[in-house]
């Protein structure tokens, strides 16, 4: 069984890893995409600004806690006791631990040994298999429904005072209600760009500064252009009637290297989506509008298994997901599902209702409008058990999930959980878990 989990892993991480390096490039080079309408100056310092504003605006719907990167829920060495009802555009790769356990009677023991699971979704699959850049702009705002769609594999560790031992987990997760979707929203969006165009002195502002530097960063090179300038004007007038006016324009934006297009980048950013008195009014409404997007309604369907080659339970989860965002740093998700466990003994079989409820705190406040891509979040969970044939179960949790430095993308997970277990024998747990969580699609969002 461990011999075709790592080739399920190694099968998933090749597909959904095809397009890294064209995806890496199109962030570094964002611009790429605004040389088909180069047919004059005016038309391409647009595309360059309205594609800063909706990169900017991905990005920041790439951060939303709403994205579950954890082992799923039905996992016994996860940190999430709540499931989140999405996941990851491209990949997210979970690591956990063997945990601390603590016990009111004699009985001392620890978990059996790491557990790690993979993520991806049915997009991600799609674009590796068609070679695409899988956020490249087009692409990306053609193929929003493969987004709903997440699959996961994986191994749970188990206890070591439990004979069930090891699992293979596998796992399947689809939005029914997807109010977060970028495509989805693009009415919203269109009122940062109606902001952006009632904001009259920022596109002469844009245009003058890109235009300055095109020329400090060219004109060395390309001179005029093979053209005659006109006479009497400041270089920079002359270096734009000559290498950004008619057929070379195209040249010239075509021979911009990835990282002068960067540069270009930032500097629409500086005046686009950052806080200053002449665009107050579109800082508010970018706030406003991204704010709308993250906190909308996500509704989800989820199936969860857990599958053992000995004589253990095989277990499975199925069940409907929820999350809403109550404000703009605090985040509620709710889970009803039941479960169902399927023994080799005979009358052994278990089912039961479940319902666990999870607020997600976000203790460090967004550094821009569209979101800090490294929040330090704090999160309380619940979670209530019915079964047919045994006591309730009862657990809480308290759970911190750290950013590391420098590592957009990358976090560290930190759990307390409480539970009466009444359902086994008469004792109380409590429980410490800790593990890694890389978000591929952040880590790559935000790469050099």
């Amino acid at each position: 069984m461990s011999r075709k989990i790592l080739l399920a892993l190694a099968y998933v991480i090749l597909v959904a890893f095809v397009p890294t390096a064209s995806y890496a490039q199109s962030m570094s080079d964002p611009l790429k995409d605004c040389e088909n309408r180069t047919r004059t100056y005016s038309l391409w310092v647009n595309c360059v600004t309205e594609t800063v504003v909706r990169v900017g605006t991905l990005e920041g719907n790439q951060r939303h806690p709403s994205k579950q990167v954890e082992l799923p829920s039905i996992a016994e060495n996860t940190t999430s006791l709540v499931d989140q009802t999405s996941a990851p555009d491209l990949a997210g790769l979970a690591l956990n631990f063997a945990g601390l356990k603590s016990q009111t009677d004699s009985t001392d023991s620890n978990d059996n040994g790491a557990s790690g699971t993979i993520t991806t979704s049915a997009y991600a699959l799609y674009a590796g298999a068609t070679g695409n850049d899988p956020l490249d702009p087009a692409f990306y705002y053609a193929h929003p429904d493969l987004r709903r769609f997440s699959f996961t594999v994986g191994r749970d560790g188990g206890e070591d005072d439990s004979s069930d031992g090891s699992a293979t987990v596998l796992g399947f997760k689809a939005l029914i209600v997807n109010g977060r979707e970028v495509v989805k929203n693009r009415r919203r969006l269109d009122a940062i760009l109606q902001a952006l165009d009632d904001s009259g002195p920022i596109f002469p502002i844009i245009r003058d500064a890109i235009t300055a530097y095109l020329e400090r960063e060219l004109s060395g090179t390309l001179g005029f252009c093979h053209q005659t300038p006109p006479a009497g004007s400041s270089s920079t007038i002359q270096f734009l009637r000559t290498c950004l006016n008619g057929p070379a324009l195209t040249t010239t934006v075509a021979g911009l290297t990835p990282k002068q297009r960067e540069e270009i980048f930032e500097i629409v950013a500086t005046h686009a989506i950052t806080t200053a008195s002449p665009l107050l009014k579109l800082n508010e409404t970018t706030a406003d509008v991204i704010g709308r997007i993250r906190r909308a309604p996500q509704l989800s369907f989820t199936f969860q298994s857990k599958l053992r080659n000995n004589d253990g339970k095989d277990e499975y989860r199925t069940g409907l997901l929820f999350d809403y965002g109550v404000w703009d740093r605090f985040n509620v998700s709710l889970n009803g599902t039941f479960d169902y466990a399927d023994s080799k003994v005979i009358g052994g079989d278990t089912r039961a209702g479940r319902f666990a409820a999870e607020g997600i705190f976000q203790l460090t406040p967004n550094k821009s409008s569209l979101g800090d891509p490294r929040p330090l979040l704090l999160s309380t969970a619940a979670e209530a058990k019915w079964a047919n044939n045994d006591k309730s179960t009862y657990t809480g949790q308290l759970k911190l999930t750290i950013p590391i430095p420098g590592l957009t993308g990358v976090n560290f997970p930190i759990s307390v959980s409480f539970a009466n277990r009444s359902d086994l024998i008469d004792e109380k747990v409590v429980r410490g878990r800790f593990g890694f969580t890389i978000d591929i699609t952040k880590l790559l969002t935000n790469a050099p």
